[in-house]
């Protein structure tokens, strides 16, 4: 395992065009003016080190999974650049670009509608091997089958079907899926959102012996303040596409300075304890408000704190080493 950072993300930014009535469209194309567009990612800036759990943590439309969906490839990003052990991960060379999936690999949230319900597991763990080659394709049956058992599954699951298995154990074909080509970077993408309770405490047991065995490198996405600073060692916090936030999970809820950040501690400790949290207990940001400005604080539009110098993109302090907030009122 290389010593130095597994993942290098710099500028990320994508967006994609909104949807609007065709004569709307035709009046704007007659006047010049441009398509509007929604921005999901700006400027998204880190790093994931060796043997790293880095949680992102935000609420649904923050652009957690876009992000992972543009480092798996899925999403072209408008600018930006990313690599993989030193190697450019947006590069046009698509040979490059296959031997990069095979080194990161990705578990979706729904267990359910990730895997082919017409597909054999058999077929499910093989078609990666297929696209990819590690080995000789004699190997292939131990392969799967050693796979499975490394999750949890009989050997014997190979010749069952998705519908057979509960969201838990489906849940844990996905893991081997990602698993059996041995990448370096694993993203989990809301992996255990969909699960119950219990069944989410045995996926992050399984994900976390299994890092730890294998020397992978996870990128942890969710939106449970409880469940990222279960696993993850560093915490970046999405906000509209922007990260506000960072620093270890170790500091989350004795050190968190956005706002923001704030704001989802405060929520997460209302539905675990049914009660208010008290920093923003009466206060008027509870109270709904105009969207915020396209320049600027995302936050300015709720923040009981926000100033006239929000309206413009606020600075990233360290507040100390290791956390980082972007705020005009720093630490």
């Amino acid at each position: 395992m290389t010593a130095g950072p597994v993942l290098v993300v710099e500028g990320l930014t994508k967006r994609f065009p909104l949807e609007q009535p065709p004569l709307r469209r035709l009046r704007d194309w007659w006047r010049g003016r441009p398509p509007p567009v929604l921005t999901a990612l700006q400027d998204v800036s880190f790093t994931v080190g060796a043997r790293e759990t880095l949680g992102i943590l935000g609420e649904s439309g923050s652009g957690k999974s876009t992000l992972a969906r543009v480092l798996m490839g899925l999403y072209q990003p408008e600018a930006g650049r990313a690599f993989l052990l030193g190697e450019d991960l947006f590069t046009n060379d698509p040979k490059v670009r296959h031997h990069h999936r095979r080194r990161m690999q990705m578990v979706f949230q729904d267990p359910f509608g990730s895997l082919d319900p017409r597909m054999s597991i058999r077929r499910i763990l093989a078609e990666p091997l297929a696209i990819h080659r590690p080995c000789p394709e004699a190997e292939w049956e131990g392969l799967m089958g050693r796979g499975l058992e490394e999750v949890g599954l009989d050997r014997d699951a190979l010749d069952r079907y998705p519908a057979e298995f509960s969201g838990g154990q489906r849940q844990r074909i996905s893991i081997c899926r990602a698993l059996i080509l041995d990448p370096v970077l694993l993203i989990a993408d809301e992996a255990v959102s969909a699960l119950d309770v219990s069944v989410q405490a045995q996926i992050l047991e399984l994900l976390m012996r299994l890092k730890e065995g294998r020397g992978l490198s996870l990128i942890f996405i969710s939106h449970d303040v409880a469940v990222v600073r279960q696993v993850a060692d560093r915490v970046l916090v999405l906000y509209k596409g922007v990260i506000v936030e960072s620093l270890p999970a170790s500091c989350l809820l004795e050190d968190a300075t956005h706002p923001y950040t704030q704001r989802l501690l405060g929520a997460a400790l209302y539905l675990r304890e049914n009660r208010e949290f008290s920093a923003w207990e009466g206060s008027a940001s509870q109270k709904p408000r105009s969207e915020p400005r396209p320049e600027g604080c995302p936050c300015q539009s709720w923040c009981d704190v926000a100033e006239a110098r929000c309206g413009q993109p606020p600075p990233e302090v360290e507040v100390h080493p290791g956390h980082r907030v972007r705020c005009w009122r720093g630490g």
